[in-house]
């Protein structure tokens, strides 16, 4: 319990008025993949536009979304994991004792931060990548497919989608 991880989601935009032009500078600074040399920075209205756009082409990068969500799916497991080591009762419920007590408090509250965290990132995220994330879940699917049914995964076809069932009312 002592690994409490607490984390700041990355989906809600920052409150970029509100920083000094340190704090701008160091936030352009940590992100210099999306930084062009168009990109004004001398006065702190441009560190302010620069550093509204540098967050907007970060939402726009499928991959640096993929990894933030792979990363913050990790730190909600792990905050499961922690909280699931408590003692259980007969009906596996967590007894009164345990959940006052401030090592679970603790592992609750990361857990519910984590698990927020990763809600708030992933709803948007799905939304806005959801053809590029069926294709990304397709291809694992075939890649564990093919470790166990080589020849099932050589006749699928990944850019045909699973069939679904529907239901019919009559």
């Amino acid at each position: 319990m002592s690994d409490t991880v607490f984390i700041k989601p990355l989906v809600s935009r920052p409150n970029f008025a509100a920083m000094t032009v340190k704090q701008l500078r160091t936030y352009i600074d940590k992100n210099p993949v999306y930084v062009t040399a168009e990109d004004p920075m001398e006065t702190p209205d441009d560190l302010l536009r620069t550093a509204g756009v540098v967050f907007d082409r970060k939402m726009d990068d499928f991959g640096a979304g993929l990894a933030q969500s792979e990363a913050l799916n990790q730190v909600a497991q792990k905050a499961s994991e922690a909280l699931k080591a408590f003692p259980k009762g007969e009906m596996g419920l967590t007894p009164d004792d345990v959940k006052f007590s401030k090592p679970f408090k603790d592992a609750s509250r990361a857990y519910e931060v984590a698990a927020k965290a990763l809600r708030d990132f992933n709803g948007p995220f799905t939304s806005k990548w959801k053809a590029e994330l069926g294709e990304h879940h397709m291809a694992k699917r075939l890649s564990k497919l093919a470790q166990t049914d080589p020849l099932a995964a050589a006749t699928l076809d990944p850019t045909v989608a699973p069939a679904r069932s529907r239901r019919v009312r009559m």
